[in-house]
């Protein structure tokens, strides 16, 4: 796995592996303005959530969390955002990587974070075949009211390459537009139907299973370590280079025990001779550009 430098994103933007565009037509995107090194600086959207007044708590198991917000829209005079609030809101870009050989991961701005605001995206991971609007997650953490403006450089994307074949997102949030409030999952909803089971449990009896469960997997732990092998005379080795490598040492073996053989069954060179030396070496050959259009075109990455 290995981060796109500048000059690769802008290719897999040319080709379309890598699709940008605003969703304000009054801000374009701007490759030149927004390409950075190694990552894409996107926009905060003027929509975005917040917590009601007066809430007493929010419930992570609740039917309808989406009652726990309000829609707000960002003034161009900027939202003061108070100690320990979060503002959810999503940046004006859609994003959507076309080529399942790389995967886009968002991270914070350092300017963000000396302010002592932290900037989070509900989804880190962005898939290929996803398109939407990334969403953030804005947090003070400092002791003083800070102001964040709308159309702020307020997220970075990276992309990378691939290790495998990957799946499809299949979550709850598929190709979503804006800011997005939380949505339970079936196996979220399934959490409410543990707790039950386990509230008729007795507490002390609960937490001395759990703490006997956790003693034997710390003492097993060591025996499937060593079990494994020694981890420095491990190679690790994609899928593609080891196909390619194999297929390297049969064109070498080939080219090899072919010149072998005719040097032991005849005494001097022949026609005959010289025919199996060639279709040896052709089929070397072969093997060798097989490896190589594996690792070039062949799906997955390195």
């Amino acid at each position: 796995m290995a981060i796109l430098h500048e000059d690769r994103i802008q290719e897999l933007i040319q080709c379309k592996d890598l699709i940008i565009e605003s969703s304000d037509p009054h801000v374009p995107f701007d490759p030149r303005a927004q390409i950075k090194t190694d990552t894409v600086d996107l926009r905060l959207h003027p929509k975005a959530l917040i917590y009601k007044e007066n809430l007493g708590f929010a419930d992570t198991l609740a039917h309808n969390p989406e009652d726990f917000f309000e829609s707000i829209t960002i003034p161009l005079s900027g939202f003061v955002l108070n100690p320990g609030h979060v503002l959810f809101g999503s940046v004006i870009e859609v994003v959507c990587v076309t080529n399942s050989k790389y995967q886009g991961r968002f991270s914070n701005r350092g300017t963000f974070s000396r302010f002592g605001i932290s900037v989070t995206c509900g989804k880190m991971r962005f898939p290929a075949g996803t398109p939407g609007t990334p969403d953030v997650q804005i947090a003070n953490h400092s002791s003083v009211p800070i102001k964040i403006y709308p159309y702020s450089y307020i997220l970075q994307l990276q992309i990378e390459t691939m290790d495998g074949t990957p799946d499809p997102y299949v979550g709850v949030y598929p190709k979503s537009i804006g800011p997005v409030p939380p949505i339970l999952s079936k196996r979220d909803k399934e959490v409410s139907a543990l707790l039950r089971e386990l509230s008729a449990v007795p507490q002390p009896s609960l937490q001395s299973e759990l703490t006997e469960t956790a003693i034997e997997v710390m003492e097993k732990i060591p025996q499937q370590a060593k079990n494994v092998g020694d981890p420095h005379l491990q190679i690790a080795i994609s899928p593609r280079l080891r196909s390619f490598c194999g297929l390297t040492i049969g064109a070498l073996a080939t080219l090899v025990g072919g010149f072998i053989v005719n040097m032991i069954s005849q005494g001097e060179w022949s026609y005959w001779k010289y025919t199996s030396i060639g279709f040896a070496s052709l089929l070397a050959v072969v093997l060798l550009a097989l490896g190589a259009a594996h690792v070039f075109f062949g799906a997955g990455s390195d």
